[in-house]
């Protein structure tokens, strides 16, 4: 079955800093939903280490 929601528009707010440290890029993110479903998988906070493709 096809869920009709899946294409569905959400939306968030967030902050996020960047920083090209000695060994590589961080960046730390932090956002709240302020549309979304029950069913709908949720971070409110990431870090990444290294580029983004």
């Amino acid at each position: 079955a096809i869920n009709a929601d899946a294409n569905a528009l959400r939306s968030s707010i967030g902050v996020g800093i960047s920083w090209i440290s000695p060994v590589g890029p961080l960046r730390l993110a932090f956002a709240k939903p302020i549309k979304k479903f029950d069913n709908d998988r949720i971070q409110t906070m990431q870090f990444q280490i290294g580029t983004s493709f």
